[in-house]
């Protein structure tokens, strides 16, 4: 896992957070998809940003404490 990768991860959670007054657990679904943080491991445009899978816990953690 490299620096980059990480970086790459927390731009996009950044992004992404916060969830968005009155939006839908469906609409925020989709933008973590969008934003490539559905499954990072997977390439850009298909719900992930091309990177290791092990990021992942990275995203989850962030995502579990709000719930």
């Amino acid at each position: 896992m490299t620096d980059a990768a990480e970086s790459l991860v927390l731009r996009a959670l950044a992004e992404l957070l916060p969830v968005r007054e009155g939006e839908s657990s469906v609409a925020f679904l989709r933008r973590q998809f969008d934003a490539g943080l559905a499954a990072v491991e997977h390439p850009v445009g298909l719900g992930g940003l091309g990177v290791s899978k092990h990021l992942q816990r990275v995203v989850d953690e962030r995502l579990q404490v709000l719930g």
